[in-house]
């Protein structure tokens, strides 16, 4: 059986790698990439019964910029 946490997790690892690289021009598109992988990770928790994030945000370092965007659709 595969750990969705452990999976979900690492995808939010490389999702803020991929943001803390990026340049100033790609800066919007990978946090919003980052919000996808975020907002997978804690729809998965909610549905395990674990609603509240704050560990997790302070755990992995997720940016404000980042959670402001969780569940937000990218501008076209």
């Amino acid at each position: 059986m595969v750990d969705p946490f452990g999976r979900l997790g690492r995808a939010v690892e490389r999702a803020l790698t991929r943001l803390r690289e990026a340049s100033h021009a790609a800066r919007e598109e990978a946090e919003y990439g980052c919000a996808e992988a975020v907002w997978l990770y804690f729809v998965q928790r909610e549905a395990c019964g674990l609603a509240r994030h704050d560990a997790v945000i302070e755990a992995y370092g997720i940016p404000a910029s980042v959670l402001a965007k969780v569940g937000a659709r990218r501008p076209s």
